[in-house]
């Protein structure tokens, strides 16, 4: 996961001036794993509307296609 500049500014202004930065931290945890999400069931919506059958093959030719960058894939495995 790739920090933000303004997110990694707000992380370093409140670790400096000794306030909480850990709410900051579980909001950017929060949102990278709700655009995980979401783009994970917009995969399946499309394949489901283009009468795709949903199985492990479909997961790792769709998921886990060696196109794909490593950092991504291993997000995907775990």
């Amino acid at each position: 996961m790739r920090l933000p500049t303004v997110v990694a500014r707000e992380l370093v202004y409140r670790l400096l001036t000794g306030q909480d930065y850990r709410a900051a931290v579980v909001q950017l945890i929060d949102t990278e794993f709700l655009n995980y999400a979401i783009g994970f069931f917009k995969k399946i919506a499309e394949a489901k509307l283009n009468n795709q059958q949903i199985n492990l093959d479909w997961y790792r030719k769709t998921m886990l296609h060696e196109s794909l960058p490593k950092e991504e894939i291993a997000t995907k495995l775990g």
